[in-house]
């Protein structure tokens, strides 16, 4: 029997509507599968990006045994352009503090940073600020769990990069956290101050000029940080640090991060101390003019 006319248009009209759903269920899984792999792949490129920059903070402060380079310094804000040259030396002490000497000058005016088995200094002219509460603050603070979430908000690019010709890596990073990190990190500064020296140390101002979000390149031979560059919200360039004639594992000795002969040691024990020496210098070289 092949049924009535009724029959048959009863039985199309259910085919139809069983096609019609069986279309839109198609539609749906093709929706589920799509999105799925994209937060798939937005979490391959989270966690790769983690990865790159963890095996680049290892390269870095650990697996080098030392270098030397340019670091060539460039910001835009407030209107103004700005252009820094420094020359920076590490020496890695596996088991023990990394050595840093960092020079820099800019528009006449120029500085030593240097840190040592005895501390960190700031030195200028034949003058060295001991700057003893440092090692204090940054003993209380928890870095592995900051860095964790500033690290939450990192993201591999899928285009290619190159550095001086060099293939690397380009992570794009959020700085909404990193922003947050360095008000509360300020606030614990600003804490333990005097009210009359707090109005140095006030970043609110500062606040809305902080980066938006980060771009890093990272060699992939090497995973050296060749290039850090920070943008605003308009995603427009706010500084490039960029580092060039790179020397690695020279031989850097111990002494090379000694204090230079015949510069006098100002210690502070805390940050209005270090105020004071600094205001108190100043009026010297002032007497002095």
């Amino acid at each position: 029997m092949l049924g009535s006319l009724e029959d048959w248009k009863v039985g199309k009209s259910a085919r139809l509507k069983g096609g019609f759903m069986f279309n839109k269920i198609s539609l749906a899984v093709l929706a589920v599968l799509f999105f799925s792999s994209v937060c798939i792949a937005e979490d391959d490129a989270v966690a790769k990006a983690k990865e790159i920059k963890t095996r680049s903070e290892n390269y870095m402060g650990k697996e080098l045994k030392d270098y030397t380079a340019t670091i060539l310094t460039k910001a835009s804000m407030m209107g103004m352009d700005f252009e820094t040259t420094s020359k920076v030396a590490q020496k890695n002490n596996p088991g023990g503090k990394n050595y840093t000497k960092t020079e820099m000058s800019m528009r006449g005016f120029s500085q030593t940073t240097l840190l040592n088995k005895d501390g960190m200094y700031i030195i200028k002219g034949d003058e060295a600020q001991k700057m003893g509460f440092i090692n204090e603050l940054v003993g209380n603070m928890d870095m592995s769990k900051m860095m964790d979430k500033v690290a939450g908000e990192m993201k591999l690019d899928s285009e290619e990069k190159t550095y001086d010709d060099m293939p690397c890596y380009l992570i794009r990073q959020n700085g909404e956290n990193l922003r947050k990190i360095m008000m509360e990190t300020q606030e614990k500064i600003s804490k333990g101050i005097k009210e009359k020296n707090k109005p140095a140390m006030d970043m609110s101002k500062l606040e809305g000029m902080l980066p938006d979000h980060y771009t890093y390149y990272i060699g992939k031979k090497n995973y050296f940080l060749y290039v850090v560059n920070s943008y605003n919200k308009n995603d427009e360039l706010i500084t490039s640090v960029m580092y060039k004639d790179i020397k690695i594992n020279i031989g850097l000795k111990d002494d090379y991060f000694n204090l230079p002969v015949g510069v006098k040691v100002k210690e502070a024990a805390s940050i209005d101390g270090t105020i004071k020496n600094m205001k108190e210098s100043l009026k010297e070289k002032e007497k002095v003019k």
